[in-house]
């Protein structure tokens, strides 16, 4: 008799071990992997949208090269800002200019983080050189003058 209770004993603390083991795997999921996985996944969607973001706006800087070279060519001016040239964007951006001689360097700024690859600047025909800081960017190009 007292060898069925000391197995009974060993079977009931082998189920509580058990369990309790269950119940810490479950508290270590949710204590430790469940916010790295929630942070990860985050990360990731951020990541997505920056590069969605970013895509819009080398589009619109791809119309804006293209809409300053065609003003510029049809006009023999340059515009002075974005509401000359009639062209609707999302985002906000300054135009300066700077004399080179024989060709003008044109550059755009915005205040928005852009992310940029030359595999994004190719889709988009971006000829120019592309600088950018978490703050804002600045896209570089060039025109030759017309005479």
């Amino acid at each position: 008799m007292n060898l069925k209770f000391q197995r009974k004993v060993e079977i009931y603390l082998l189920i509580i071990s058990i369990l309790l083991a269950i119940i810490a795997g479950l508290l270590l999921f949710q204590i430790v992997f469940e916010p790295l996985l929630r942070s990860f996944f985050a990360i990731q969607s951020q990541k997505e949208e920056e590069l969605k973001q970013s895509r819009e706006i080398l589009k619109e800087l791809s119309r804006l090269e293209f809409s300053i070279k065609g003003f510029y060519y049809l006009n023999s001016i340059l515009p002075s800002d974005i509401k000359e040239l009639d062209e609707q964007t999302k985002y906000s951006y300054r135009i300066e200019y700077e004399d080179r001689g024989e060709s003008y360097d044109v550059r755009l700024r915005g205040n928005m983080p852009l992310l940029s690859n030359r595999k994004l600047m190719e889709e988009f025909n971006l000829t120019g050189k592309i600088y950018s800081t978490k703050d804002g960017f600045l896209y570089l190009f060039n025109i030759k003058k017309v005479y």
